[in-house]
């Protein structure tokens, strides 16, 4: 948002809608109503401007007596909003006290009901409200450091669509620091907070959450041979895995796994993560799937100190993918690659890597009835099962 529009009260409307009304209709409504409860005086100049699940009340020419008063007005105020609108998950009163100062104050609307609700006392309804107190010589740094700790703070809290709103506004209100996207710490709370959102298999937002900041973060340079970017790929891919979403999947790691090609990013652990859940998608025994699945483990195998579980696990989706395709003898030697795996995981000096024996006794008796099944090894014929210690 330019500096422009945040010091003008009564912008210009164009052609954006909202609900069927035009904006203009919009504002003239909510600003009757809010004037008609008396909340601010007939002087005070007032401009709404609802935005998806976001509303922004604009407020000029007012002075509070204390902050408690600016606080209350700001309650009474968002709750005349989201009664007319209760799709608005918040509203962000916006209080112009000059040309160079301003301060935001965040209303949700889980606050609201809350309270209506009695759930909530009236201090700790206040001093919940985050505030946000800016001028126009801070730097776009600080500007965006002010809204993003409020968003990590709401993050915490388990107020998903707080924190949302709070951290797309640290780079709407700070939109020439474009350094901000690559902080690894952004990418981090990103993540969390999609997986905030898969929790509760609302995978629509987790996704929307993930390419804000892939976009920003390519935007700002940070394309798909970038560890934290390929990160976010990585978790797009997952959601899209939960929510079953086939072609998302296959159009979001394909685009990742393109534009990581050739370049460090290719030799990492996240690079081969995305091929084998690209391949995941893809019924067993395709040859595309056996394409990945090869990539991926000679991604891994190239790995320092490669020998863990889930090289173990590579080598046995490419088996078990070549084993229903007739092509017994290399899947034979993959599950014997497994099993020498399996040994070196146990006995490995790296604790991180070392496994447990219940998990080699078990993943070894799983390798020995495939290998079974395909007539080699020791169980080809009794199909009974032991660790092979």
């Amino acid at each position: 948002m330019s500096r422009s529009l945040r010091v003008t009260l009564l912008a210009s409307i164009c052609l954006l809608s909202f609900a069927g009304q035009a904006i203009a209709d919009v504002n003239d409504t909510l600003r009757a109503r809010i004037l008609q409860e008396k909340i601010f005086t007939p002087a005070t100049n007032l401009f709404v401007q609802v935005l998806d699940r976001q509303a922004i009340l604009r407020v000029g020419n007012y002075q509070p007596n204390t902050e408690e008063v600016m606080r209350i007005d700001s309650v009474l105020a968002a709750k005349k909003i989201i009664d007319a609108y209760p799709q608005i998950s918040c509203v962000v009163v916006r209080f112009a006290w000059s040309t160079d100062k301003y301060t935001d104050i965040f209303v949700t609307s889980k606050q609201i009901v809350s309270f209506g609700a009695g759930t909530m006392e009236k201090s700790e309804l206040l001093a919940g409200l985050t505030c946000v107190k800016l001028s126009s010589g801070d730097s776009p740094q600080f500007v965006f450091s002010r809204y993003f700790v409020e968003g990590e703070s709401a993050l915490a809290k388990g107020d998903n669509g707080k924190a949302e709103l709070l951290f797309n506004t640290a780079f709407q209100e700070a939109p020439n620091y474009k350094a901000a996207a690559l902080e690894s710490k952004v990418a981090t709370d990103y993540i969390e907070l999609s997986r905030n959102y898969s929790a509760r298999e609302d995978y629509d937002n987790a996704a929307r959450v993930l390419k804000k900041i892939i976009e920003l973060r390519e935007a700002a340079g940070g394309g798909p041979d970038n560890i934290e970017t390929a990160k976010l790929y990585l978790a797009l891919g997952d959601n899209y895995i939960a929510a079953r979403r086939q072609s998302d999947l296959e159009e979001t790691l394909g685009k990742f796994v393109n534009g990581a090609k050739g370049t460090p990013i290719a030799s990492t652990v996240v690079y081969a993560q995305a091929l084998e859940k690209l391949a995941s998608g893809m019924q067993a025994g395709n040859p595309k799937e056996q394409e990945l699945l090869r990539e991926a483990l000679k991604v891994r195998e190239a790995l320092p100190g490669a020998e863990d579980i889930n090289l173990v696990m590579s080598l046995e989706k490419l088996a078990d993918s070549l084993s229903k395709t007739a092509k017994h003898a290399e899947a034979v030697d993959l599950y014997k690659r497994a099993i020498i795996a399996l040994d070196k995981a146990m006995a490995s000096k790296d604790q991180a890597r070392r496994i447990s024996y219940e998990v080699y006794s078990t993943s070894v008796n799983r390798m020995h009835h495939k290998l079974a099944a395909l007539g080699h090894g020791p169980n080809a014929k009794s199909q009974s099962s032991s660790a092979h210690w």
